[in-house]
């Protein structure tokens, strides 16, 4: 079923947003945006980009190849409008699919022909009605599967429930603070705090009035949701390694450096790491330069700074995650809607 997003008084589908697919602020409008969110929040990636592709595991050099240095752009925009289209969008067929039907005789089949058609024996005395829907038939179980075969993007989204689709952007926003309390040794915050300042889980807030029992309850199930969002961005980010995006499965550990490499990793995260002090905020000036203007951040990105940085993120209008219900209703409006 397609997903429908706001547009200016109209709406537009995952399909339309492929079709417009060389306009790079349409892909905020899509799951696309989250799939290059994820990509750069994998530290292998990152350092795949600075080996140049060298890496042991081939399904990630391939990765690489495909979407090349993520890391080597100043926005999203900018990478989108050389890549985009290129690894999403539809190929366009080629015009010898569009020629007309044609027929001929078997003794001029020693012509050459296109590979992407099928030639047709249809017997002389067979009436009309009879070749239509015996070519009906054949169409059905040949062409078509053909043509969808080939006539599909590089990578395309996997089939993805729009309810869980939230889960996309708070299980980054948990990823993210999570990674900034790891690197701030004075902030001892953990999954409950992480919960409660991301509002993971409204019903789990803490209120004056409950009882000890409940709150008790209450900060078993904020950390219990605090943590299946570290999960599920985990297995997004090794998913999206594999190009696959959004997934949630099991991928298998595989070596992917030297011994060589793992030294220089580990001098390049003390000496310039892809997850510095001021890591978040770069991250979001990459994705979103117009929201990054919003914020007003020292260089230095504290935990606090953190939790308001994500918190905008939280108000960023992702109209992929509207119901159609929803949005047919007119109950979903996106400021982040774009002209197509």
């Amino acid at each position: 079923m397609s997903k429908w997003v706001r547009n200016l008084g109209s709406w537009i589908s995952e399909n339309d947003v492929l079709k417009n697919i060389n306009n790079p602020k349409i892909i905020r409008c899509s799951q696309l945006f989250w799939w290059i969110a994820y990509l750069r929040l994998s530290e292998d990636y990152w350092w795949c980009c600075q080996q140049k592709g060298d890496c042991a595991d081939l399904q990630l050099r391939y990765i690489f190849e495909q979407f090349g240095d993520l890391f080597a752009y100043t926005s999203l925009d900018e990478w989108w409008l050389v890549n985009g289209n290129r690894l999403f969008g539809i190929p366009e067929k080629s015009k010898a699919n569009l020629d007309e039907v044609k027929l001929m005789r078997v003794d001029e089949l020693t012509l050459s022909f296109d590979s992407d058609s099928y030639v047709a024996l249809i017997p002389f005395g067979m009436t009309t009605d009879q070749a239509v829907d015996q070519l009906r038939t054949l169409l059905d179980k040949n062409l078509h599967r053909q043509i969808l075969g080939k006539n599909t993007p590089q990578f395309e989204l996997l089939p993805y429930p729009t309810k869980s689709r939230r889960r996309l952007l708070t299980a980054y926003q948990t990823w993210c603070l999570y990674k900034l309390i790891q690197q701030n040794h004075q902030c001892h915050w953990r999954l409950y705090e992480i919960g409660v300042s991301l509002g993971l889980s409204i019903s789990n807030l803490p209120d004056r009035a409950d009882s000890p029992q409940k709150t008790r309850l209450k900060q078993s199930s904020m950390r219990v949701t605090a943590q299946q969002n570290l999960m599920d961005a985990n297995r997004l980010i090794a998913n999206v390694e594999c190009g696959r995006f959004p997934d949630k499965g099991t991928i298998p550990t595989i070596h992917r450096w030297s011994s060589s490499q793992v030294k220089q990793l580990e001098e390049a995260r003390r000496e310039m790491p892809r997850f510095g002090i001021d890591w978040l905020i770069k991250e979001l000036a990459f994705l979103d330069p117009l929201q990054q203007r919003r914020l007003s951040m020292d260089t230095q990105t504290t935990v606090a700074d953190g939790v308001a940085i994500l918190t905008e993120y939280a108000k960023m209008d992702f109209p992929f995650m509207a119901s159609q219900k929803a949005a047919r209703a007119g109950n979903y409006h996106a400021r982040l809607a774009v002209k197509v």
